[in-house]
């Protein structure tokens, strides 16, 4: 048998923590959107659309969520490397004398809208064409 006559226990101090000022000021810097506008000429009246950019866009992406952020609808063609055809948007479509049309800032593009890369401010035109 153990006897034990008296236990210590050693308890921590306390430290007194000073509260922060009321005087703190932090600053923080907002993050700019970026924006890149799709215009749709060819439906019963002009559409111009301002899509928010994201890393690693193109011209068919931005096109993409303008329609599901608009709600309105695209049906598109995928040929692999060669990339995608934009068939119709907003219900209109192509046929053997008429196309959907991709300009970029301006200009007829060299390149299919999948394969354009976008950057802040650049403009996507889409123009039904015969």
């Amino acid at each position: 048998v153990v006897e034990v006559s008296s236990v210590q226990v050693n308890q921590p101090s306390s430290t007194t923590v000073p509260s922060p000022s009321s005087n703190i000021i932090i600053y923080s810097t907002p993050i700019a959107q970026r924006f890149v506008t799709v215009e749709i000429q060819g439906l019963s009246n002009y559409q111009n659309y301002q899509v928010e950019l994201k890393d690693n866009d193109t011209a068919f992406s931005v096109l993409k969520r303008a329609a599901q952020e608009n709600n309105f609808t695209i049906s598109y063609e995928n040929y692999g490397s060669l990339g995608v055809f934009v068939d119709c948007i907003a219900g209109v479509c192509g046929s053997n004398n008429s196309y959907w049309a991709f300009y970029y800032n301006g200009e007829y593009s060299a390149v299919g809208a999948s394969s354009q890369r976008v950057g802040d401010g650049d403009i996507t035109s889409w123009k039904f064409e015969n």
